[in-house]
């Protein structure tokens, strides 16, 4: 799998209001919502309890990130985040990102705060990962070899069909692709 050192950092934002820069970098990997959040508030503790203004630390925000798509963190927060690592964990960190930059998962933060997608389903639709500088003629040999696309035609002659023109149209008809990643329109 791809690297997948998820990391955070976090400003806390009494001490940045009072002029001071206070972070803390945090690993993401194999860690859940809840745990990182207690993490979080554990170091807004200590925080607190060292400094000797007495002002309670309980705000942050994200400085930084490291391995996580901008369109996740910056539109959705940590949430998203940790859902997405499960669209990770099941067909790959590329494959997520087109998914999510052709808009076939999509993350509905303002009602559900949920992706539109379960993993299973995403990966239902996923065709796989295809070359990306021929991906109209691989689309197209891989829909006929799991099609009887051909069946009727004599052997002799399916040597003249135009694979890379019929991939475009499934491109734009059947299929959506980014960067060689395609997916199943639905």
């Amino acid at each position: 799998m791809e690297n997948s050192n998820y990391r955070i950092c976090y400003n806390s934002l009494t001490d940045y209001n009072q002029g001071r820069l206070v972070f803390k970098w945090f690993n993401l990997e194999g860690t859940t919502l809840e745990e990182h959040q207690e993490e979080l508030s554990n170091w807004l503790e200590e925080l607190t309890s060292s400094s000797r203004d007495g002002q309670l630390r309980e705000e942050w925000e994200i400085a930084d990130y490291e391995n996580i798509p901008r369109n996740i963190i910056d539109n959705y927060g940590l949430e998203a985040f940790f859902q997405w690592q499960e669209y990770v964990n099941l067909i790959g960190k590329e494959a997520t990102n087109a998914a999510v930059e052709l808009d076939v998962l999509t993350y509905d933060y303002r009602k559900h705060k949920e992706f539109n997608l379960t993993p299973e389903e995403l990966q239902n639709i996923y065709v796989g990962s295809f070359d990306s500088w021929n991906v109209a003629e691989e689309v197209a040999l891989f829909d006929a070899d799991n099609s009887a696309l051909l069946d009727e035609i004599p052997s002799h002659l399916q040597r003249y069909f135009d694979f890379k023109e019929y991939g475009e149209d499934l491109l734009i008809d059947t299929y959506d692709q980014h960067e060689g990643h395609v997916f199943l329109r639905i």
